[in-house]
């Protein structure tokens, strides 16, 4: 079926976030919060909605059943489902949004954070449970009117952009939609796919959903820059966002920079040691390997703390190599 839209042109409204010592009110209530680069006032958190979650072995099937009983002898590894909450002291930043359901709002509530002073939602991958805040309900095609639900209540953050790896983004919506302007400003877009959530959050965000490229800085202030790496493997434009002083020191490791790796692993207990260890939700399990092993190398290099979307509690730790080919995970706050 196919599904067309009317739209006009967008003008954003970017709101200033609140000082800092407000936007951490409440902290104590959420788990695993954490520090980064604190002597600068940079605020790093996490939110994690499925406090004592596991990893299946089932869910790596392709993994030698012997190593999987080793490295998860109970059939599992603890896990998580979580995003995270970069506070600049003007910006207000999220690096993805999780299922969003009650605990995920709450514990964003209790951080201090109001949607509206959010001004941007980096997206390490367009999954269900990476992307699911994004919306207050469930975007039918049937719901969807001439000019579009941009200003409805189903759009969670008013003033955010949204952006994600224009591989992601070509995999998932530029596939599915064909454009064609009709003049004035205005645009038909012709949905060829079936119906899906990555397709309603592009229809309620419209041009406030944008790209990037690999390797592109995609924010930075006076302090602080963030930039973008190939990840790809996990999804098309899989990412991972490196997070440093926009000055960097040759070296600098814990409380100057840190990595938000996504999905690079989904089971630590296994993936650290055995990085060869493929989730059946890896698209490209050649090329999720490879950046597994580069971007771990990288971080054990580097000394930089890695962060990431299903890492257990306290969701962040330092990397280092193991004689055996693998990575050791020392799971701590900077």
């Amino acid at each position: 079926m196919k599904h067309f839209f009317l739209f006009t042109a967008l003008t954003i409204a970017m709101n200033i976030a609140p000082s800092l010592s407000a936007q951490m009110n409440g902290q104590g209530n959420i788990i695993g919060t954490l520090v980064f680069d604190h002597q600068k006032g940079y605020r790093l958190a996490a939110i994690d909605e499925s406090p004592g979650r596991t990893m299946d072995a089932a869910l790596f099937p392709t993994t030698d059943p012997e190593i999987l009983k080793k490295y998860m002898p109970e059939g599992g590894a603890p896990a998580s489902i979580s995003s995270f909450v970069l506070f600049t002291g003007e910006d207000t930043i999220l690096f993805d949004t999780g299922n969003g359901g009650e605990l995920w709002v709450k514990k964003l509530t209790d951080l201090g954070v109001k949607p509206e002073s959010v001004k941007y939602i980096f997206l390490t991958h367009m999954h269900g449970d990476h992307i699911g805040g994004l919306l207050t309900e469930n975007v039918t095609p049937e719901l969807m009117t001439e000019s579009g639900l941009r200003g409805s209540q189903a759009r969670r953050f008013p003033n955010a952009k949204i952006l994600c790896a224009k591989p992601e983004y070509d995999h998932w919506i530029t596939s599915q939609i064909e454009v064609t302007e009709v003049g004035g400003g205005q645009h038909i877009e012709i949905c060829h796919s079936k119906w899906s959530q990555q397709i309603a959050i592009r229809m309620v965000y419209g041009s406030d959903f944008t790209t990037f490229n690999f390797d592109d800085v995609v924010f930075e202030n006076s302090e602080l820059k963030i930039k973008a790496l190939d990840a790809a493997g996990h999804t098309p434009g899989h990412t991972v966002f490196l997070i440093e002083p926009k000055n960097v020191v040759q070296g600098a490791g814990a409380k100057e920079r840190v990595l938000i790796i996504g999905d690079l692993l989904h089971a630590a207990a296994l993936q650290f040691p055995v990085p060869e260890a493929c989730a059946r939700f890896d698209m490209d399990t050649t090329k999720a390997i490879a950046s597994r092993k580069r971007l771990l190398d990288f971080a054990a290099q580097e000394k930089i703390p890695v962060a990431g979307m299903h890492l257990p509690p306290p969701h962040i730790g330092t990397v280092k190599k193991n004689d055996q080919g693998g990575y050791v995970w020392e799971p701590k706050t900077p």
